[in-house]
């Protein structure tokens, strides 16, 4: 089994290109039919603009595509405020639609987005996506009720989770 961890990452700079692009991650995809995958995309926050000719462009991944045999994905206490109205998630490849082998959860998970995933999204998944809107995120009752709460009852600090911070431009950090 291959694990995978993305976490304390932050993107609040300008991601221009004419390829798979998102806020954190390009592309989650791997090289190997006979493999199991797990990965965990925690403790993140994307807040910077995004420019893409190409349609698979998300606000944390740009692009989820197969040659697993098995993988689950785990979004974990992050937020994504972007120009993008893709969401979490731009695309996510068709092989993997409501594929039994293909788990997707989520748990503290924030957009300002109507749409989550794809606009076409039949993906099942676990969890939920919440709604909040760029002026609830930028509070300090965001921050301690929502995302360090998520953090401290369940003891990640001494897995390397860092707590969050309201910065200088009123945003959310992680420090």
């Amino acid at each position: 089994m291959e694990i995978g961890i993305i976490i304390n990452c932050e993107n609040i700079g300008e991601v221009k290109g004419n390829g798979i692009i998102g806020g954190i991650v390009g592309t989650l995809a791997g090289s190997a039919l006979t493999e199991v995958y797990n990965i965990e995309v925690s403790n993140c926050i994307n807040r910077g603009k995004i420019e893409n000719l190409n349609t698979r462009t998300g606000g944390i991944v740009g692009e989820i595509g197969t040659i697993y045999k098995e993988m689950t994905i785990e979004f974990k206490n992050l937020y994504n405020i972007t120009n993008l109205k893709t969401g979490i998630v731009g695309y996510i490849n068709y092989n993997i639609y409501n594929s039994p082998t293909y788990k997707f959860y989520f748990e503290n998970v924030y957009d300002c987005n109507d749409v989550h995933l794809t606009k076409n999204d039949v993906v099942t998944y676990e969890g939920e996506i919440f709604k909040k809107t760029e002026e609830e995120i930028r509070t300090q009752d965001f921050i301690d009720n929502t995302m360090n709460k998520y953090i401290k009852e369940n003891n990640l600090e001494s897995q390397g989770w860092r707590l969050w911070n309201l910065g200088e431009e009123g945003y959310p950090i992680i420090t």
